[in-house]
């Protein structure tokens, strides 16, 4: 009798991705390490296309090469390596602009007799902060109108792929240029993908995510608030009400799932644009207190006149169901599951330390302030919301970064407050479970 196939994670069996190989893009940090995990765990085998400039954490795997280029200052050698090692799959954490993605389509090499590389571009919810938000209220009343629950939230044919109008594009610059900025970047490279110059694609859009190898530290600010007893701000930028707002999570293993699964549903994943979050959506007070409730918390002290640092964008929550028709396999994390593993992983003080230094030096590295530029010039080559702008051999600021985050204070912002120890600190324990009420739809 013959033997059942080994099953990877998720319950994938292992042979399923064996004898492939995919390019990722990025891939030392978070995301993208979580999801070079995923694909060696299933037998893939792996490309790391960077700037070598974070430590390649799959060293030594016989797997995994790494291959270091600047896709903004070496674009050539970029085509060029894409052209040849591309394989089954390319998966994009660092691509911002538009050119970016015709450097990627353009430079494949497609032959007789095997099918193209399937082009996995990560986009943002933040694309919804650079269209006309007439468009995004009405989404949202239509959302609300059909679920009782309270809507089943923003849709992925509910961003209008045309510019804004200029008082459109006034407006939204007023109320967050930064994202404003972010979002157009990403937007348009949609609307690149969309052309029809390379079908074999798909793209991913996600809020902001939790998880391990964290290399922002937003959800660990928030952690560490809690343990020191200090407040945490719950107010959001263009949020009136934040008890009543409510928001998408998405989790770094789950994305990762999900990326596995475009690769696996191939053609009827062609084309098509996917909202990838946690299962339940929240409300950001209510989020504060499960990450409280989890630690052994009982007293919360929310302040809705301090900023919070988890939330990028105030479009709301985002519509999944989509991505768990179409695609193989995949489920949407369980918000409150996401929720307890992040936490657990921050009480090793090695991966505190871990989150804390990456998301410092994210923070601390940025030179130049997003207050008055057009979106030109707040998404300028190198220059991503979230990414890790540090200076290469040559004195120019790039991005060295292997995932798609939201920096929360945009370009030039300021870092997340240090707790007293750099957070790593005795009163930084669980404590005993306490149990909330929560409104998870």
């Amino acid at each position: 009798m013959a033997s059942s196939p080994r099953e990877g994670e998720n319950g994938i069996p292992c042979e399923a991705l064996s004898g492939k190989k995919y390019m990722v893009i990025g891939g030392t940090q978070f995301m993208g390490r979580h999801l070079v995990s995923k694909l060696l765990s299933l037998g893939a085998e792996v490309v790391l296309l960077n700037r070598g400039k974070t430590p390649n954490p799959f060293e030594g795997h016989p797997r995994v090469s790494l291959l270091r280029c600047d896709r903004l200052n070496q674009r050539a050698a970029f085509r060029r390596i894409v052209r040849k090692f591309a394989g089954d799959g390319i998966v994009d954490f660092v691509c911002f602009k538009p050119h970016s993605i015709r450097d990627v389509i353009t430079s494949v090499k497609r032959q007789e007799g095997r099918p193209a590389p399937h082009y996995v571009f990560i986009s943002s919810d933040s694309v919804f902060m650079a269209v006309d938000r007439t468009a995004v209220d009405a989404a949202h009343a239509r959302a609300q109108a059909s679920s009782q629950s309270g809507g089943g939230g923003l849709r992925e044919e509910d961003v209008p792929l045309e510019p804004p109008s200029a008082e459109a594009k006034a407006a939204a610059l007023r109320r967050n240029a930064y994202q404003f900025g972010y979002g157009s970047g990403k937007l348009k490279c949609e609307v690149e993908l969309r052309g029809g110059r390379y079908p074999e694609y798909s793209c991913l859009r996600l809020p902001d995510v939790i998880g391990q190898f964290d290399n922002l530290g937003s959800h660990l600010s928030v952690q560490e608030a809690l343990c020191s007893g200090a407040s945490v701000g719950v107010r959001m930028e263009g949020v009136h009400d934040p008890v009543g707002h409510r928001i998408s999570i998405a989790y770094a293993p789950n994305v990762a799932d999900a990326i596995v699964s475009v690769m696996r549903t191939g053609v009827a994943a062609y084309g098509q644009t996917f909202h990838i979050a946690c299962k339940q959506s929240t409300t950001l007070p209510d989020y504060v207190r499960m990450v409280a409730e989890m630690c052994g918390i009982s007293e919360v002290n929310l302040d809705v006149g301090q900023d919070s640092e988890m939330v990028s964008v105030d479009t709301g929550h985002l519509d999944v169901s989509r991505a768990t028709k179409v695609l193989l396999d995949w489920t949407p994390a369980h918000l409150r599951e996401a929720i307890q593993t992040t936490v657990v992983w921050n009480f090793n003080l090695e991966n505190a330390g871990y989150t804390r230094n990456l998301a410092s030096d994210s923070s601390g590295s940025s030179s130049s302030s997003s207050s008055g530029n057009s979106d030109e010039d707040i998404i300028g080559d190198g220059g991503d919301k979230e990414a890790v702008v540090i200076e290469d051999d040559g004195g120019n600021s790039v991005d060295a970064y292997g995932g798609d985050r939201k920096r929360k204070h945009g370009v030039g912002g300021s870092p997340p407050p240090r707790v007293e120890g750099g957070g790593l600190h005795k009163a930084f324990q669980p404590g005993a479970p306490v149990q909330f009420s929560f409104n998870l739809e």
